[in-house]
């Protein structure tokens, strides 16, 4: 099944900002000194003075934390989503020694789609539709390079809004989760050899699955 064979590029949160906690007021503070007796109006300033500026800063923490706390997603386990596959590529073949010519150029593109369920135990991958084209030259073919439609199994793993699939020969896809788990997405580049180690191809891949009962 030809599914985000690739590697992602990896994830980097927005960061937020929050006002600077408010400083302790010096003028309602009151330095005591040595043999000097306290008098209770100056203690209960200075008390009520740190008190509220401990109170606002436990509070700024408490907001900052509320929302570090919204931004981490949800478990996927249990979840299904459509994902919508879209793809393209670029290749030549290997330059001659005499004539510094290529003996080919190809191009590829493709769009799928797949249903993919997330359960404790595993996930599954299943084909709905997929189109893959290749077009090479000299030959001036375009080649159907398709997969065929049907559904395969593989492990999973989530850390924080990041979730790797690990299928059985180690190939390895990697989505970034939306705070609300509703979105997942993958987005990659990558420049390889070809299969028959002629030339060079370079292809790109986004991918983004929706949460979804069904996607038929």
């Amino acid at each position: 099944m030809k599914i985000f064979q690739l590697a992602i590029a990896t994830l980097t949160i927005t960061g937020f900002g929050y006002a600077a906690a408010d400083p302790v007021n010096p003028t309602n503070v009151t330095t005591f000194q040595s043999g000097t007796p306290a008098l209770a109006g100056e203690v209960n300033s200075t008390l009520q003075e740190l008190i509220a500026a401990i109170d606002d800063n436990a509070a700024r923490i408490a907001a900052v934390e509320t929302e570090q706390a919204r931004l981490v997603p949800a478990s996927v386990d249990g979840s299904t989503y459509c994902i919508y596959d879209l793809s393209a590529g670029v290749g030549a073949g290997d330059p001659d020694l005499v004539t510094g010519d290529g003996n080919w150029m190809g191009a590829s593109a493709g769009a799928a789609i797949f249903e993919v369920t997330f359960t404790s135990a595993q996930v599954t991958l299943t084909s709905i539709a997929d189109s893959f084209y290749e077009a090479l030259a000299p030959s001036n073919r375009l080649l159907d390079s398709s997969d065929p439609l049907g559904s395969e199994t593989a492990t999973w793993t989530q850390v924080g809004n990041v979730v790797t699939i690990t299928f059985p020969d180690l190939v390895q896809d990697t989505f970034l989760v939306t705070p609300d788990s509703n979105v997942i997405i993958l987005s990659l580049a990558e420049f390889d050899r070809a299969s028959d180690n002629s030339g060079d191809w370079f292809g790109a891949d986004l991918a983004v699955g929706v949460r979804a009962a069904s996607c038929n």
